[in-house]
């Protein structure tokens, strides 16, 4: 049997499974590029204003591909301490079928707390909706000895699209160079099942970084720096868990990284791969391409990931600074761009 073969089996004995199984988030490598999937509170924290896409695929050389594309955007209400957001991401398994959407509503308010630190906590409100494809999807009873037999399968294929509200929260606290962020998200655990009860669980997320800067200069409204920047993120959502290491570096205006994702602590098993990241910032506008190295598991013989993000923020440096100079509410993050 080919690969797309067993991917479209495999996914048929998996749906076919009920309400004892559920999808797992679609999660980007770039993760700061979509930062609004880490935490709501991430919204107002970069910009006046901002705008991004990414797209991701996964397994390219697989016919049943996984393809996820996201959009967001965020900004800041006037001088107030608010911010809202929206984020839209769409993730579908290729000839498997299987198809997620999800679109959330976001709401964020920030302030400082001492000269060095401030807080940021947000609150999101989301529809989603889960939908196979059968028709493209092949079960056990259509195999027989001698391979594919019958062009019908008897197992029932016709469930209705699964629709859902979500809610989630999240807080950061942060300073010019550290930041500690915890959200959650599915607090009201929707029920996902068609025939039969199955709750989508909560998901928890860690996440945090340090920025060491080596050089900082400012000139003509624009801000310079080299900088080193160790993130680490711990995900769990329901029995499944992960842990991610980063390093960046930041010599204006080009960002390089390198990600571990699915680092083996505590006997967890998960899918590991090395992420390299690169980006560059040209004024307003950001742009970054990212590949997934598989490690191990079916990731490492399916040709990996590839992500591509684009960005729009609106940053005005002069406002930054002379708010600083007064000691006002404007403590910005310091979290990589991609």
């Amino acid at each position: 049997m080919r690969w797309s073969g067993k991917v479209k089996f495999l996914m048929g004995c998996f749906l076919a499974l009920g309400s004892e199984v559920f999808a797992q988030d679609a999660h980007f490598s770039q993760q700061y590029a979509t930062r609004l999937l880490l935490n709501p509170a991430f919204a107002g924290l970069t910009a006046e204003a901002s705008a991004s896409a990414a797209y991701r695929n996964q397994w390219p050389s697989l016919s049943g591909a996984f393809v996820t594309n996201y959009l967001s955007g965020d900004i800041r209400l006037g001088e107030s301490k608010s911010s809202v957001g929206v984020q839209m991401l769409l993730d579908q398994s290729g000839s498997a079928g299987f198809t997620q959407f999800g679109f959330n509503g976001i709401y964020s308010y920030r302030t400082r707390i001492s000269k060095n630190l401030a807080v940021s906590a947000g609150l999101q409100a989301g529809y989603g909706s889960q939908k196979v494809d059968f028709t493209n999807l092949t079960f056990g009873d259509q195999f027989t000895d001698d391979g594919l037999q019958n062009e019908v399968s008897a197992e029932t294929n016709n469930f209705d699209p699964v629709r859902y509200i979500t809610l989630g929260t999240g807080g950061i606290l942060y300073s010019d160079q550290l930041w500690l962020s915890i959200s959650a998200n599915h607090l009201n655990q929707p029920d996902l099942g068609n025939t039969t009860e199955s709750r989508l669980p909560l998901k928890v997320i860690l996440n945090t970084g340090y920025k060491f800067y080596a050089y900082t200069h400012y000139s003509e409204n624009k801000f310079y720096e080299l900088s080193f920047t160790p993130t680490a993120t711990y995900i769990k959502h329901g029995p499944f868990s992960r842990t991610d290491v980063g390093l960046y570096t930041l010599y204006t205006p080009v960002t390089v990284g390198i990600l571990y994702r699915g680092v083996p602590v505590g006997g967890t098993k998960t899918e590991q791969s090395l992420v390299f990241i690169g980006g560059i910032q040209l004024n307003a506008f950001r742009m970054a391409y990212s590949y997934d190295l598989g490690l191990s598991g079916l990731s490492a013989s399916t040709g990996g990931a590839h992500e591509v993000s684009l960005a729009f923020h609106l940053v005005d440096y002069t406002k930054i600074f002379k708010n600083r100079a007064r000691n006002k509410n404007s403590l910005e993050i310091a979290c990589p761009a991609f």
